[in-house]
């Protein structure tokens, strides 16, 4: 059997009862989940696996994180969306030369963390400054 072919039950599965459970109950957004699996199927079951998306997914998620930071508390008079622009350019090359060493080297997982991280930010309107009274 093809591995596509024995993938897809237990996938379409999991992801079935996962998304009953988010739209439920509100415990977690159904688009993370999906991500997390991606980069499961992407890299692999192994321990190896598993531990370069733990470790790689968190380094996306702090560069995500620093980005937002300074995109929100550092005022840079530049035209329109140029400045996080600019961050987000330097965080996301951040990324890739990190890479160069062995225990970030699983880009797509660090992509996925960082990818997710402003996904929750933008959903959840963290990423708004507030409006002075």
């Amino acid at each position: 059997m093809k591995f596509v072919n024995a993938l897809a039950v237990p996938l379409g599965v999991i992801g079935a009862l996962l998304t009953c459970l988010a739209l439920s109950y509100g415990l977690f957004f159904i688009w993370a989940v999906f991500l997390a699996t991606c980069m499961g199927v992407a890299l692999g079951g192994s321990k190896e696996a598993f531990k370069n998306r733990v470790i790689c997914g968190s380094l996306g998620v702090v560069l995500a994180s620093v980005a937002s930071l300074i995109i929100l508390n550092v005022p840079v008079p530049l035209p329109g969306a140029m400045w996080p622009a600019i961050v987000v350019g330097a965080t996301t090359a951040c990324m890739a030369l990190a890479a160069n060493l062995p225990v970030f080297s699983a880009i797509p997982a660090t992509v996925i963390g960082y990818a997710s991280t402003f996904a929750y930010l933008l959903s959840a309107g963290k990423l708004a400054k507030p409006v002075a009274a």
